[in-house]
Order: C-alpha cells, then sequence, then structure tokens
C-alpha cells in the first residue's frame, strides 16, 4: 500500500488529475482519428488474409459441368419468348412462366403480393410471383435451395436472359437424379419487394414450401447479347447482415475455372496488387452495406433476415469469349456444391469486408475502428461529468432526463408520424419537421420546465448522459451493422465538441455538418438520388423491409443533434478545469 500512496500524493502535488481530466477532450479526438486511420491501415499488406474454403463438402468446381452447346438453343428459344414479353402486361409474364413451368413438370404455384401504406390504405405496391417446386429425388424434402430471377433488376432493366436462364436451368435441373435438396424457381416483379413479400410469404403463409432454404442465388443478365466477359457479385444484405463467406469464394472459384473474370463493388483489376485499389473496394463495401435496401437493390438482399445465405451474379460485358450457357454453368456448378452441404453454411465468416474477390478482413480486425468513435463520445461525456459544479440528483439525473426523455419522445412521435403521411407529403413534412425542431425545441423546452436559461451544470449533465447513452448505442449497433455504426459515428464527431456559452458562429458551424439533414444530402449524393426520392425511399424500407436506417436517423441521430442544440442555446459559457494549487 506504500507504494500507492506515494504515488498518489506525487500525482496530487503535481496537479497530474486536473491535467489528465483536461487532456479528455483532446484523447476523444484522437480516438475518433485513430478509428479513421484504422480502417485505412487495413488494406496495408498484411493485414488482410486471402479467402479460403472452409466447407469441404462444398467441393467447388470438382464437378463437371454439362449444362454447354446441347443447351444452347433452349436458352435462345426462351430467351426469344421472354424478350417478346417485355411491353406485356405482369398477367400475361405470369401466365407464360406457370406454363413453362407446367409443362417441365414442377409443382408450379403464384403468389399475388401487397405492401400497403400503414396510413392510407389505398397507397400500396402490388405485384405478382411465380414459382415453381422440383422435389429432390433422393433428399427427405426438409431443405431446398432458390434460383430466381426478377423481371426488373435493380437498375430498371429489363432481365430477359436471367428469366430464360431460371427457366432453361428447371427444365435442365429436372433431368437430374443428382439432387438431395428440392429447388425453388422463383420469377418476381422485382427485386425489391417483390421477392421480399414472397420470402416472407414462404414462411408464413404459402401452401406450397420446400423445406428449410439453405442458399439462394438470384441471376441478373439484362444484356440482350448471347456473349459476356466478366461476372459481378453482389452480397451486402439488410441490416448489416450478409450471407457466409463460404458461399462466395464458392461462386469466385466456379467463375474463374469457367474463364470469367469476378468483380465487386464495380472494381475491376488484374489482382487488386495495389493499395488504393483495395482501399476503395474497402469504402464501397461499407457505402453499399450502408444504403442496403434503400431503393432498388440486386435481389439478394431480401433473404437477410431468414437465415438464408444469398448472393446476386450479375453479367458484364457483351463481347467477352464467354456465351450464356458460361453463366448458366455457374449457377450449375453452385447449386452442385450446395447440394452437398449436410447443413447450413456455418463453418467460414458471417462479418467480413472484401478487399477484393480473394482479398477479407473479418469483424476481429475492423470492430476496433467503430469501437475507438464510439469511446469518442464517451471520453467527453466523462470529462462534462468532471466540470459540473453541482453534483446532486436534480441537475445530474432529473433534469437531464426529463429533457432527454421530451426530445426522444418527440423525434420517436416525428419519425412515426412520417411513415402514415401520403407519400407526396413526405420530403415537405421532413423539411418542414427539421426547421420546426431547430427553432422550436429549445424553446419548448423551457417552456415545459419553466426555466428561462438552464444552469451551465445542468446542460454539461445533459450532453454528458446523452453522449454516454450515445456511446452504448453505437456500441452495441457495430456487431450488427458496422457500416451504419461507423458513418453514423463519423459524421456526429462534431456533436461531442458541443459546448454551453460557445461562440454561436462554432456552434452553428458544428451543428450544421452534423445535422441529420445535411446527412440525409450525403446519403442522397451516396445513392445518386434527389433529396426527395431518397426520404422516400428510406421510409419504403422502413415499411416493405423493415431496414432500420430511417428509424434510427429519427430515433438516434435526430434527438442527439436536438440535444445538442438545447446545450449550445446557453449564453453562460462552461468552467474551466481548474487546477490544484501547490503546497507551500
Amino acid at each position: 500500500m506504500g507504494i500507492f500512496e506515494n504515488l498518489q500524493r506525487r500525482a496530487a502535488k503535481s496537479g497530474l488529475a486536473p491535467k489528465l481530466i483536461a487532456s479528455l477532450r483532446y484523447l476523444s479526438l484522437i480516438a475518433a482519428l485513430a478509428g479513421i486511420v484504422w480502417l485505412l491501415v487495413l488494406p496495408i499488406d498484411g493485414q488482410y488474409r486471402k479467402t479460403y474454403i472452409s466447407e469441404n463438402a462444398l467441393l467447388p468446381a470438382q464437378a463437371r459441368t454439362y449444362f454447354r452447346e446441347s443447351e444452347w438453343n433452349i436458352v435462345r428459344g426462351y430467351r426469344e419468348e421472354v424478350n417478346m414479353l417485355e411491353t406485356a402486361s405482369p398477367e400475361q409474364r405470369s401466365q407464360a412462366i406457370v406454363e413453362w413451368m407446367d409443362d417441365i413438370g414442377l409443382k408450379t404455384s403464384v403468389h399475388h403480393w401487397e405492401v400497403a401504406h400503414p396510413g392510407h390504405k389505398n397507397e400500396s405496391l402490388s405485384g405478382t410471383n411465380v414459382y415453381g417446386i422440383l422435389h429432390s429425388p433422393r433428399g427427405g424434402h426438409a431443405e431446398a435451395m432458390v434460383l430466381t430471377a426478377p423481371w426488373i433488376n435493380k437498375d430498371y432493366q429489363f432481365n430477359g436472359g436471367g428469366v430464360a436462364l431460371v427457366v432453361a436451368l428447371a427444365r435442365y435441373f429436372h433431368k437430374w437424379s443428382i439432387w438431395s435438396k428440392n429447388i425453388i424457381f422463383v420469377v418476381s416483379s422485382d427485386s425489391q419487394f417483390s421477392l421480399r413479400s414472397w420470402i416472407s410469404a414462404y414462411h408464413t403463409s404459402l401452401p406450397n414450401t420446400a423445406g428449410s432454404i439453405e442458399g439462394a442465388v438470384v441471376l441478373d443478365y439484362p444484356d440482350k447479347s448471347d456473349y459476356l466477359d466478366s461476372v459481378e457479385i453482389f452480397y451486402e444484405g439488410l441490416n448489416g447482415q450478409l450471407p457466409n463467406l463460404d458461399l462466395i469464394n464458392t461462386a469466385v472459384i466456379i467463375s474463374n475455372h469457367e474463364g470469367l473474370k469476378v468483380f465487386i463493388q464495380g472494381m475491376i483489376s488484374a489482382g487488386f496488387n495495389i493499395y488504393k485499389e483495395r482501399v476503395q473496394t474497402l469504402f464501397r463495401g461499407i457505402l453499399a452495406q450502408l444504403v442496403a435496401g434503400i431503393g432498388p437493390g440486386p435481389g439478394s438482399e431480401n433473404f437477410s433476415g431468414w437465415r438464408i445465405d444469398s448472393i446476386t451474379l450479375r453479367a458484364r460485358g457483351t463481347a467477352g469469349p464467354m456465351d450464356i450457357t458460361t453463366f448458366g454453368r455457374i449457377a450449375e456448378s453452385l447449386f452442385r456444391s450446395i447440394n452437398n452441404l449436410l447443413e447450413h453454411f456455418h463453418q467460414s465468416f458471417f462479418f467480413y469486408f472484401l478487399l477484393s474477390p480473394r482479398k477479407f478482413v473479418s469483424i476481429g480486425t475492423y470492430l476496433p475502428a467503430a469501437m475507438l468513435l464510439a469511446n469518442s463520445f464517451l471520453l467527453i461525456a466523462v470529462y462534462n461529468l468532471v466540470m459540473t459544479t453541482k453534483r446532486d440528483f436534480q441537475t445530474i439525473i432529473f433534469v437531464p432526463g426529463i429533457i432527454l426523455a421530451v426530445v426522444v419522445a418527440t423525434s420517436q412521435l416525428f419519425g412515426y408520424v412520417s411513415l402514415l403521411i401520403e407519400s407526396k407529403s413526405v420530403f415537405p413534412f421532413v423539411i418542414s419537421g427539421g426547421v420546426v425542431f431547430s427553432l422550436g425545441v429549445p424553446s419548448a423546452i423551457k417552456l415545459l420546465t419553466g426555466k428561462n436559461t438552464f444552469s451551465v451544470s445542468t446542460l454539461l449533465s445533459l450532453h454528458s448522459l446523452t453522449m454516454i447513452l450515445y456511446s452504448l448505442f453505437l456500441t452495441t449497433l457495430s456487431t450488427l451493422n458496422f457500416s451504419l455504426s461507423f458513418c453514423l459515428g463519423l459524421v456526429t464527431i462534431p456533436l461531442a465538441w458541443i459546448r454551453p456559452g460557445m461562440p454561436l458562429y462554432k456552434s452553428i458551424i458544428l451543428l450544421t455538418i452534423s445535422s441529420p439533414w445535411v446527412g440525409l444530402v450525403i446519403l442522397s449524393a451516396i445513392k445518386e438520388l434527389p433529396p426527395h426520392e431518397l426520404i422516400l425511399s428510406l421510409v419504403w424500407a422502413w415499411r416493405g423491409l423493415q431496414v432500420w436506417t430511417w428509424g434510427i436517423i429519427t430515433g438516434i441521430w435526430l434527438p442527439v443533434w436536438l440535444v445538442c442544440v438545447v446545450v449550445a442555446s446557453a449564453p453562460t459559457p462552461a468552467p474551466a478545469p481548474q487546477t490544484e494549487k501547490k503546497a507551500s
């Protein structure tokens, strides 16, 4: 004990404690910057790993594929018929698919879907899906695989090649007796709400099912050319979910075996041997995960939440040496690999970021970046608590708790109402609501609490309590949706530096650059959508796909920002840290 007492006395004499307290604000900034630097380090050689197959039963590209020249005329025949339906009505398209699947011998069903507006029953989205089931001749009918293609892909292009391949592969697969799992062939209206509605109905209300779905592949072939030169793989899921890495690795190995280049996140390279290419792929992956489900997607993300591993394969190029049957062989070989599994994908990673088709970083490597950002808010909260001169229950807990509860309840009500109003009124409501909140919340809180101005200690305690809860939320969210947690923490760093009594111009700058409304503008630029369309997409993603983003913006980001508006509205400057006088 003598050693610790001596250390304590020396620390008190040298004024170490006040110096450490004063440095907490700068440690907060250092932690935030360290989180950003952490991500920039990951693409450096030696910090990432090469992908590998963890599940030996998959045996990618080991079985010989037979979807070759013998099927060429069949695929072309289906493509001609499908292309004739490009201008047909949804009913005519569905009827044609039903007839083809019935001729093949599948157990065919039609699924009518609708995503209704919760506040206006006459405003809804609807359509028709057709699906056929090929029962396995060797299995127990308890497991299934899904091969699907939407009529319209994420770029609003007619997916004639994808639909034709689904039907042609259904006819081809029906000839084989090797399948130990059922195969479900789905042709959906679109790649977003239509496919999501079918998956939800499959697990809840559809009369014809084929067992637990273990894997799904979405085919996207919009070009009318018979030739292609590369394949793009989409793998991001909703709310940060991802397919098992083994499924992606299998698709990459099979595509390369068939002589096709593979690229992800719009990046094409010979080997991703340059740091710049890897870091671009990493941040494109983060942004792709951030906006998954907001607007039309590739389709595979809709299987999220049902323990189904899924990817989308998209044909690229029109002048390559490979033809459409090569694209079909990738699907065939991929299904042969999934067919080998005795249980769900589980051996490999479920949380990762790809730096290239064959390089990745796992959650244990990238998660500290989000943790550092989250802890930067915790450090500033500790600093504010120490700076409070009054430490009674009313100042630290009661009054700040009431203010925070009022702000959170108001923001939650704002988010809930936005889901109920008409779609055409969502954007004006959000903009006008932003103006009202920015100008009216501080005055309303003072009116409700019966005070013209709050003490500095109360405001510091309010800011501290908010930052603690915000830090805990970001920490929890980072383990579920790293991209959303990291990006949200990044754009709200200025809120940690809000102080009561700070110069007006500083508070305006900090509050503006960290505002949810500015964040929506940035997000609209990422999605390449006008702001009004982005807000409508966020609302419909929450309604129809259960994507958390709009709820987090209105239920977490907005109240934290409003609390900082209240804190910045105080005219009294905050106390400076005091240092102890040395004993004479």
